[in-house]
C-alpha cells in the first residue's frame, strides 16, 4: 500500500490522542505515517512516542514551523514521488483506509462531520474535471487523497492562511483528472480555526476565487449561500 498519512499537530495532545489511535492501529496498512510536530515535539505525549518508536513506518518531525500549511507542506516532503499522500491532522480520525484506484494520481472521498455526525455530500455534477471549479465548499482535505508529484506541482499555498487547502483542491480539479469515491475514510472535527474566524475565512475565500480568475458576480448560488452563511456566522460570533 502507498499511502502516506501526514499528521499535524500544535499545542493539542489532547486532540491528538483520538487521531493517534486510530493511525496507529491502522498501521499495517500504510506505506509511512508522517507526524510533523510544530511545538518541538511537546505535542507528542511520551507514551506515544514511546509506542511508536517499534514501528518502521513512522516518522516524527520535530521542530517550529511557519504555520499550518508550511507544516503540511513540510510533512509531504518526505514521502516519495509514487505514493498517494493523505493529511489527517490532531482531532481528526481515520474512519477507513480508502480504496485507491491506480488510475488516477487524485482521488476525492467522503467524510464524516464528527460534531453533526453528518456524512458530506460531494456533489458529483460539480465534479466535472476543470469545466466547473467554483471554490464551493464541497471539498474536506481528510477526504482529498493526491500522489506527491501531482501534489509537488501545486504545494500549499503559505500565503493563505486558512484556505489553502481549497485553493489546491480546485487548482487540482481545474487540472487535472480525478476519481470521485463514495467511501467513508475520515472523521473530521470542525473545531478548526476557520470555524473561529469566519470573517477571515471568507477574506480568502474570495481570494481564492481571484486566484483561480473567477468573476464573484458569476458564481452558482451555493457560493453566494456559503458567503451568505459566513457573513451571519461573523456577526454572531461578533457578539459573544
Amino acid at each position: 500500500m502507498s499511502i502516506c498519512i501526514i499528521t499535524v499537530v500544535k499545542n493539542n495532545p489532547i486532540d491528538m490522542l483520538e487521531t493517534y489511535y486510530s493511525i496507529k492501529s491502522n498501521l499495517h496498512n500504510i506505506k509511512l505515517w508522517i507526524i510533523v510536530d510544530g511545538n518541538n515535539g511537546t505535542s507528542i505525549t511520551s507514551i506515544m512516542e514511546e509506542e511508536i518508536r517499534f514501528y518502521d513506518n513512522v516518522k516524527i518531525i520535530k521542530g517550529l514551523d511557519r504555520g499550518l500549511y508550511n507544516a503540511m507542506n513540510i510533512g509531504a516532503s518526505y514521502a516519495g514521488d509514487e505514493d498517494y499522500l493523505w493529511w489527517i491532522n490532531a482531532g481528526d480520525k481515520l474512519y477507513e483506509i480508502p480504496e485507491i484506484n491506480f488510475n488516477y494520481d487524485l482521488l476525492f472521498y467522503k467524510i464524516i462531520i464528527k460534531e453533526t455526525s453528518k456524512i458530506s455530500k460531494l456533489d458529483v455534477k460539480n465534479l466535472d474535471n476543470g469545466k466547473n471549479y467554483f471554490p464551493v465548499s464541497i471539498f474536506w482535505h481528510q477526504g482529498f487523497i493526491v500522489k506527491k508529484k501531482i501534489f509537488a506541482k501545486y504545494l500549499y499555498d503559505e500565503s493563505l492562511k486558512l484556505a489553502a487547502d481549497l485553493y489546491l483542491m480546485s487548482l487540482c480539479q481545474k487540472y487535472e483528472q480525478y476519481f470521485v469515491s463514495d467511501q467513508i475514510i475520515c472523521t473530521y472535527s470542525i473545531g478548526g480555526i476557520s470555524n473561529k474566524l469566519p470573517i477571515l475565512w471568507l477574506k480568502e475565500y474570495i481570494k481564492v476565487a481571484n486566484k483561480l480568475q473567477i468573476n464573484i458576480f458569476m458564481m452558482p448560488l451555493k457560493c453566494y449561500l456559503l458567503i451568505i452563511k459566513l457573513i451571519i456566522k461573523g456577526v454572531i460570533l461578533s457578539f459573544k
